[in-house]
């Protein structure tokens, strides 16, 4: 991992939160279906429920997603529970990457999906703000503002210059550390 990121991904692995074949290539973006898996493991271990218990004790009513081009376990499950979602189209696109803002907008819906209370939270301070897009606004602002128990810093922050960066890629170590500091929250 780059040097800033090193210790938290570090205490990740300590704590088992990654996926042994996530724990490489920390700065290359992330593909959707790496980060369901890293979701599911990080759901798992701040619940101590299994999968199947996760999605039956939390999946969303009506019936369950069904994605044309990937049957991947991890990923139906955490579609089950509303932890991500696909384009909208039928498909997940699991080898696709995910935005800055999206994962902001992924990070919410996790948390909310095993009962975390997600109140609306006022403001981006961010010199891009203008960047990011209406959906991910509410997002934004409480992964910007929601702290990490152990750390004290939000679970999810900008990249420096006082931006968020919405439309970048998401990389492996961003998203072990954001993983990381919700688990943590």
């Amino acid at each position: 991992p780059s040097a800033w990121a090193l210790e938290e991904v570090q205490d990740a692995a300590r704590l088992e939160l990654l996926p042994e074949d996530l724990t490489e290539f920390y700065q290359q973006p992330i593909t959707r279906l790496e980060y369901c898996r890293l979701t599911m493991q990080i759901l798992r271990q701040k619940t101590g429920l299994t999968t199947e218990a996760l999605v039956e004790q939390y999946a969303l009513p009506g019936p369950r997603p069904v994605f044309s081009d990937c049957k991947d376990p991890e990923v139906l499950a955490a579609a089950a529970t509303g932890a991500v979602f696909g384009p909208g189209d039928g498909t997940f696109r699991p080898q696709g990457l995910i935005s800055r803002q999206d994962a902001a907008v992924m990070l919410l819906q996790a948390a909310a999906a095993v009962g975390a209370e997600v109140l609306p939270i006022d403001g981006l301070m961010y010199a891009d703000a203008d960047q990011i897009s209406t959906y991910a606004r509410l997002a934004i602002q409480w992964t910007s503002q929601v702290r990490d128990s152990v750390t004290g810093k939000p679970v999810m922050a900008g990249v420096g210059g006082g931006r968020f960066d919405p439309l970048g890629n998401y990389t492996r170590e961003q998203t072990m550390l954001t993983a990381l500091r919700l688990f943590r929250s």
